[in-house]
C-alpha cells in the first residue's frame, strides 16, 4: 500500500503547467520591457524633433524681425531660400537647405541650425507686402528624426512647422536719416535717390525690377540693369542664390560700396560631396583631397589621418617621414597587447619571439612560416589591407590586388582603401580625372568600399550611385539642382506625405505672438505625424 503522505516531487502535468505559467509570465515581462523601451525611444525622438524645429523657427522669426528688408524671394513669390538685409548695409543673412539640414549663412560664413539626428525638408518661404507699407514672410518646413539602430522599432516622428512674421515698414522718418549718396532722400520710410518712378522692386510689374543707375531709379528687366547701385542687397536686380556647377561654389548677392556683386559662402548644396576636392564643413568634412588614397594626410572619408583611424599612414598625418607620427600599423583601437600599440607601433605577438606553428598566448595566429604574404604575418598577427604587403587572401579573408600603384599593371592604379587595382581614365574608378567634374566610384552595397566588380563585394553588389550629386558609372557629371530636387521630393512624397498630411489634418495647433512694439507680429502653427 502506497503511503501518499510521504510522496515527493511533481507529476508531469504539474511540471508542464508550471512551465507554461512561467513562460507566459516571462513573455509578458519581455513584451512589457520592449514596449517600454520603444516608448522611451519614441519620446526621445519626438523631443529631439520638437526642439530642433522650435529652435530653427524661433531663430528665423527673430532674424526676420531684426532684419532690414527681404531681398529674396521677391514680394508675391515663394522660394526655398530666404535672403535678408541686416542693420549693416554690407551684411547679408541667408537661410537655406544644405543636404537634409537647415543652414544659416551670415556675413559669408555658413553653419547648421539643426543637429545631425534630425532631417529637414520641404523648406519654403513666401514673401508678401511691400517695404513701404510693411512686408512679411511665411515660413514652413518639415522636421523628422533619422530612425537608426533601436529607433527603427520605435517608428518615425515628423512634424510640419509654420510661422508668419512681419517687418517694420520703412526705416527713415526724414531726409536727415538718409546719409548715403545717392540714397539720400526719405520716401515712404525708405532711403531712395528720389521719390519718383519706383521705390522698390514691388513697385514694378511684368517681372521688372527697380533698377538704380547713375542715381536714377527706373523699372526695367533685371538683365538690362547693367550697372546697378544699391544701399542694401534688396536694391540689387538679381538676389537669387546661385550655384556655379563648374566650381560647385554657392554664390549669394551682396552690396559693397553701393555696388552689387556676389560672394561665395561655401560649396553648393546640390553638388557637394566627399571627394570633390572642396572641404565642406557643413557635411562634417575635415579635409578633401579628391583622391582615392587613404594612406595620405586625408582619408577617402574626408577625415584627417590620425593614429587610431584603422588606416596605416606610413608617413603619418603630416605626410613627412619622421616627426613622431609615422605609423608601423593601425588597428583602430587603443590596446597595446594586440600586435599594434595605441601609438601605432608594431608589437611582436609571437610567444618566445618566433613563429612555431602553434598558436599560444596573445598570438592572433601562428602559421610557422617566415612570410607576410599570407593570412598571418611573421609577428603572429592577422594581415589586413593597408599593411604594406599583398595577400591572397589576407587575415580578413579578402583577396588583395595591391598595396600601392606599383603592384598594378599598366593603365591601372591602386585604390588603397580597398586594395584593388582600378583602370585609369574611366568613369567610376573613384578618381577625378581629366574631363570629369566628379567621380566618387562604384561601391559595394554591403560594405560601402570602392569596388570594380561584384567579386570585390563579399555579400553585396558593386553599384554606382547618383543620389550623392555625382552620377556613376554612366557619366561623371554633376546632377542639376532641379533634377536632384525633383527626385528628392518625389521620394519624400511617396514615403511620408500620406502619413504626414493625414495627421496634419487631424492634429494642428496654432499660436500667435506679437511684439510689444506695433512694428511686427508673428503667428505660428504646426502639424505632426508619427
Amino acid at each position: 500500500m502506497i503511503d501518499r503522505a510521504h510522496r515527493a516531487g511533481f507529476t508531469l502535468v504539474e511540471l508542464l503547467l508550471f512551465t507554461g505559467v512561467i513562460s507566459i509570465m516571462a513573455g509578458a515581462i519581455v513584451s512589457f520591457s520592449l514596449i517600454s523601451s520603444n516608448i522611451a525611444v519614441h519620446n526621445e525622438m519626438v523631443s529631439e524633433v520638437e526642439q530642433n524645429g522650435d529652435v530653427v523657427l524661433q531663430r528665423m522669426i527673430r532674424t526676420v524681425r531684426e532684419g532690414g528688408r527681404v531681398a529674396y524671394p521677391l514680394t508675391g513669390s515663394a522660394a526655398t531660400a530666404l535672403l535678408l538685409t541686416s542693420g549693416n548695409p554690407e551684411k547679408e543673412i541667408l537661410f537655406y537647405l544644405h543636404g537634409d539640414r537647415i543652414a544659416m549663412a551670415e556675413n559669408g560664413a555658413a553653419s547648421y541650425l539643426t543637429t545631425g539626428n534630425v532631417t529637414m525638408d520641404s523648406l519654403q518661404f513666401l514673401h508678401f507686402g511691400t517695404p513701404q507699407d510693411g512686408e512679411g514672410i511665411s515660413i514652413s518646413f518639415r522636421a523628422l528624426n533619422k530612425a537608426i539602430g533601436s529607433q527603427v522599432n520605435a517608428g518615425q516622428y515628423s512634424r510640419i512647422f509654420r510661422a508668419t512674421t512681419t517687418l517694420m515698414p520703412g526705416g527713415c522718418a526724414r531726409d536727415a536719416d538718409c546719409s548715403v549718396s545717392p540714397f539720400d532722400t526719405c520716401c515712404s520710410g525708405l532711403c531712395r535717390p528720389d521719390c519718383g518712378s519706383c521705390l522698390s522692386h514691388s513697385d514694378c510689374v511684368g517681372g521688372q525690377v527697380c533698377c538704380v543707375e547713375s542715381g536714377t531709379p527706373t523699372c526695367k528687366a533685371a538683365e538690362s540693369c547693367s550697372s546697378p547701385q544699391c544701399l542694401t542687397i534688396a536694391d540689387c536686380p538679381s538676389t537669387e542664390p546661385t550655384c556655379d556647377l563648374a566650381t560647385c561654389d554657392y554664390k549669394v548677392a551682396t552690396c559693397t560700396g553701393n555696388a552689387c556683386s556676389t560672394i561665395t559662402i561655401g560649396p553648393c548644396p546640390s553638388c557637394s560631396y566627399c571627394g570633390d576636392g572642396q572641404t565642406d564643413p557643413l557635411l562634417d568634412e575635415e579635409c578633401d583631397d579628391a583622391d582615392s588614397d587613404s594612406t595620405d594626410a586625408c582619408t577617402t572619408s574626408c577625415r584627417r589621418a590620425s593614429c587610431g583611424d584603422g588606416i596605416r599612414q606610413a608617413l603619418g598625418a603630416n605626410g613627412v617621414s619622421g616627426g613622431g607620427d609615422d605609423e608601423e600599423c593601425d588597428d583602430g583601437n587603443k590596446l597595446d597587447d594586440d600586435g599594434c600599440t595605441q601609438t601605432c607601433q608594431d608589437v611582436d605577438l609571437c610567444t618566445g619571439g618566433a613563429s612555431n606553428g602553434i598558436r599560444e598566448g596573445d598570438e592572433e595566429c601562428d602559421d610557422g612560416n617566415a612570410s607576410d604574404a599570407d593570412a598571418c604575418d611573421t609577428q603572429c598577427r592577422r594581415t589586413v589591407c593597408g599593411d604594406g604587403t599583398v595577400q591572397n587572401p589576407n587575415g580578413a579573408g579578402v583577396d588583395e590586388d595591391c598595396e600601392e600603384d606599383a603592384d598594378c599593371g599598366g593603365g591601372q592604379f591602386c585604390n588603397t582603401a580597398s586594395c584593388i587595382c582600378l583602370a585609369l581614365g574611366i568613369c567610376g574608378n573613384a578618381r577625378k580625372e581629366t574631363g570629369e567634374e566628379c567621380d566618387d566610384g562604384k561601391r559595394c552595397t554591403d560594405t560601402g568600399d570602392v569596388c570594380a566588380t561584384n567579386d570585390d563585394c563579399p555579400n553585396g553588389q558593386c553599384c554606382g550611385f547618383s543620389r550623392d550629386g555625382c552620377t556613376t558609372p554612366q557619366e561623371c557629371i554633376i546632377q542639376s539642382s532641379s533634377s536632384s530636387s525633383s527626385s528628392t521630393s518625389s521620394s519624400s512624397s511617396s514615403s511620408s506625405s500620406s502619413s504626414t498630411s493625414s495627421s496634419s489634418s487631424s492634429s494642428s495647433s496654432s499660436s500667435s505672438s506679437s511684439s510689444s512694439s506695433s512694428s511686427s507680429s508673428t503667428s505660428s502653427s504646426s502639424s505632426s505625424s508619427s
